[in-house]
């Protein structure tokens, strides 16, 4: 099955087509093929949270290299990365604050920075640089 655009348009997308013709995929298909494949219960929307939560974790690192501590700085720190991984998403910040990222992220003392001196460090060519070490830190500082 491959993920294609419709020459005639019409129809919902994302669609695949298979030797049976065009079928429309809806998110309880998707969600119920994740299920089924991963043995857990997980969904859709799981993935893109913790993509977002891991470029928060990300955003907030950067940001904190150059920043003062302080309350003042961490909550700047903290509307930035939301704008930006909002305007990635395409979500409003309030959207993405409240339900797409993990707060715990925003309430550390530590960042990820030292993961992002080697981002993609076992990553094969055309993988998110997000992956491997960066995720491994973002797992080591939501386990606290």
């Amino acid at each position: 099955m491959a993920l294609l655009r419709r020459r005639r348009g019409g129809g919902r997308f994302p669609a695949f087509r298979d030797r049976g013709g065009w079928h429309d995929l809806h998110s309880d298909d998707l969600n119920e093929a994740l299920r089924r494949l991963s043995g857990t219960d997980v969904i859709a929307k799981d993935f893109r949270t913790w993509h977002a939560t891991v470029l928060a974790a990300v955003v907030v690192a950067v940001a904190a290299r150059g920043a003062r501590a302080g309350e003042a700085a961490r909550h700047r720190q903290t509307v930035r990365a939301v704008r930006e991984v909002s305007h990635y998403r395409g979500d409003t910040p309030a959207v993405c604050r409240a339900s797409c990222t993990d707060p715990r992220v925003f309430e550390q003392d530590v960042t990820i920075a030292p993961a992002l001196a080697r981002p993609g460090e076992h990553g094969d060519f055309g993988r998110p640089a997000t992956q491997g070490a960066v995720e491994a830190a973002v797992l080591g500082l939501l386990d606290g």
